[in-house]
């Protein structure tokens, strides 16, 4: 629906590219602070150092908006069919359809899970391309400059795929607790705007609110723990995150007599970078298993049986 195999190669293509920049800008700035610290007279003035770290800085800017630029066309694009093939089906489905499926589940498709593809999917697709060439980076950084820090990365990677499991099997069902308490929430609402006379007249105004807070309470739950889940995944991330950082600097420190300062400030700052990147990693993927959930539904409606087309002479 975004455009086929040309978006993603154009994607992809634009975040890698993104990301060269990036690490080609951090590293100019070590290049300017060796020339800075060595003890011969420095070999450019300034202006020159300043100059190109700030073209590589406008390169960089101008790659995240192309990049976003292409993402917002084929996310406009992809939101636009599935409306249009989601009410044109819906439209022309045989009416047993319509006796045996509640309301709120049609409203749902219509609401809830067109606005996850209308807005946030791409983005978060594209993040997670973003942090998983990231972490791949610093990875590569860490164990070129010192390679005793594979064996630990090794040893990481383990550590982050499990933890990333056992949160994934739980937010993965949360999020489905939370989309299918959406539907009896809606379906209610849908009854009360067409029943408002009948209870009203029957005085059961009371008996209505205490069921939609019912509903709203039994709604929330899931949601509750699903950001009880994000913080928990956070710590843990946090106490990762710090072993790498603390690891990096014990091996730079070992290697004194072979890295200089500007070095290991490059790569002291991509280790500090790195628990923040794997912890945007992993809730991107989740967040993208759980979107697609939302597609997923759609897709099914998009194969509604369909009423027969009309004779034509």
């Amino acid at each position: 629906m975004c455009g086929g195999w040309k978006f993603w190669l154009a994607v992809t293509s634009f975040v890698f590219i993104n990301r060269g920049a990036s690490v080609a800008q951090d590293y100019w700035m070590r290049i300017w602070m060796g020339d800075a610290n060595s003890g011969d007279a420095a070999t450019h003035n300034v202006m020159y150092w300043l100059g190109i770290y700030i073209l590589l800085g406008i390169g960089v800017m101008l790659l995240r908006m192309s990049t976003s630029l292409v993402e917002q066309y084929g996310g406009i694009s992809a939101a636009q069919k599935y409306h249009e093939q989601l009410l044109k089906r819906l439209i022309n489905a045989v009416p047993r359809f319509f006796d045996c499926t509640p309301i709120g589940r049609v409203v749902s498709r219509f609401s809830r899970d067109m606005s996850t593809i209308d807005d946030p999917i791409l983005d978060i697709i594209t993040g997670l391309i973003y942090q998983a060439t990231h972490v791949a980076t610093v990875f590569a950084i860490i164990s070129m400059v010192t390679p005793p820090f594979a064996a630990i990365a090794i040893a990481m990677i383990v550590a982050y795929v499990m933890l990333g499991i056992y949160y994934l099997n739980a937010t993965r069902e949360l999020k489905r607790l939370d989309s299918i308490s959406m539907s009896p929430l809606l379906s209610l609402f849908s009854e009360l705007i067409t029943g408002v006379e009948s209870i009203r007249a029957f005085g059961a105004q009371n008996q209505y609110t205490m069921e939609a807070m019912s509903r709203a309470d039994i709604h929330n739950r899931p949601f509750y723990m699903l950001w009880a889940a994000n913080r928990w995944l956070c710590t843990r991330i946090e106490f990762s995150g710090c072993i790498v950082s603390f690891s990096t600097t014990v091996l730079i420190i070992a290697s004194l007599d072979r890295i200089d300062a500007g070095l290991a400030g490059f790569v002291l700052m991509y280790a500090t970078s790195f628990s923040d990147s794997m912890l945007w990693f992993i809730r991107n993927y989740s967040d993208c298993e759980i979107s697609m959930n939302s597609v997923e539904r759609v897709n099914q409606y998009l194969a509604l049986e369909q009423e027969a087309a009309p004779p034509t002479e």
